[in-house]
């Protein structure tokens, strides 16, 4: 789901004249990536992270006064997904342990020369959509990528989208003022201002949420180090065990994400990888039994020519790339600390 704005008490943000300090201050019932201007505020993943929802709510500060345009327009926006809220988590093919509906958070304080602090929030004003590119994000099922339905710059100012009535009014459910319970947790307060924030709901394929949903946690600042991209790994061997399938071998296990380009594929086309642990037999198929249920795969379709798109390779595929390890690297996940 995609969400964006950018109004606020006294125009919108970065409209008062000079930047001296930016904080984004963003949590989920979730996961998100925050963007601002079109940038993505920072390479972190899976923020905040995991917890006990019903007790406490962690959020993340970032400095974003380099990406804010002093006069402004200026533009916020995330990008959310079921993370542990909604998604699976454990073995027994069970989601939506804690609750249906996921939901983003945030708060802008930005401080002008002179002295004027300006507040942006989430509400009501915020434009919601779950028709762009990204149509499955789960931590065990995998992700879907549609690239046919990439919405383009959407979180930089004057963005116009190509179906605007896909673009709906934010549904939004009290979760916690800024700096009540948080207060004196660290990032949450900034020179004693408060702003009452709403969270924007919504989830892809099932519209908006119920209101309240998950309220009353305590909003404190997140305690544990960011997760970071912290090596790159590359295939060591590379084997096709059937038509149409190959086999990456990078090496080692690790948590984190593939990178592949796809080019000169069809429109429609679906490219997968899918990720094990072993294989069945040396140069032999992957061995998935040990993931019960968890699909494991991510899905790329293909936008076609003469788009060239980063996306995730390869099960089946009726033009099988060349038996290459350049074609697919692997960014392993740490926590920075």
């Amino acid at each position: 789901v995609e969400a964006a704005g950018g109004g606020g008490g006294g125009g919108p943000p970065g409209s008062q004249g000079v930047i001296v300090r930016a904080r984004l201050y963003c949590t989920a019932r979730g996961v998100f990536r925050a963007e601002v201007n079109g940038a993505v505020v920072a390479r972190e993943w899976l923020p905040p992270g995991w917890t006990d929802y019903a007790v406490r709510q962690p959020y993340v500060a970032y400095d974003v006064a380099h990406l804010l345009v002093a006069g402004g327009p200026n533009t916020l926006g995330a990008v959310v997904a079921d993370g542990w809220y909604a998604g699976y988590i454990g073995w027994k093919y069970q989601r939506e342990h804690y609750g249906p509906t996921p939901a983003f958070l945030a708060r802008l304080v930005v401080e002008y020369a002179g002295g004027v602090v300006q507040v942006v929030v989430t509400d009501g004003s915020w434009a919601v959509t779950d028709a762009g590119p990204v149509r499955e994000a789960d931590m065990l099922m995998g992700e879907v990528y549609d690239a046919r339905h990439a919405l383009g710059r959407w979180s930089s100012p004057g963005y116009q989208p190509p179906d605007p009535a896909a673009w709906l009014p934010a549904a939004t459910s009290p979760l916690l003022p800024w700096g009540e319970q948080g207060q004196g947790q660290g990032q949450g307060q900034d020179r004693g201002e408060s702003a009452h924030s709403t969270a924007s709901s919504s989830q892809a394929g099932a519209g908006p949420g119920q209101a309240g949903e998950g309220a009353g946690a305590m909003l404190q600042a997140r305690a544990s180090p960011p997760v970071i991209a912290h090596a790159e790994f590359h295939a060591r061997d590379v084997w096709s065990p059937e038509p149409g399938v190959w086999v990456f071998d990078m090496g080692q296990n690790y948590a984190g994400v593939a990178r592949v380009r796809v080019r000169g594929a069809d429109a429609g086309q679906v490219v997968r990888l899918r990720y094990a642990e072993r294989c069945v037999a040396p140069r032999g198929g992957l061995y998935t039994e040990n993931l019960r249920t968890a699909r494991a795969t991510d899905t790329y379709i293909a936008r076609g020519p003469p788009y060239d798109a980063p996306g995730t390779s390869t099960s089946t595929c009726r033009r099988p790339p060349p038996p290459c390890p350049a074609l697919l690297a692997g960014a392993g996940w740490s926590p920075l600390g």
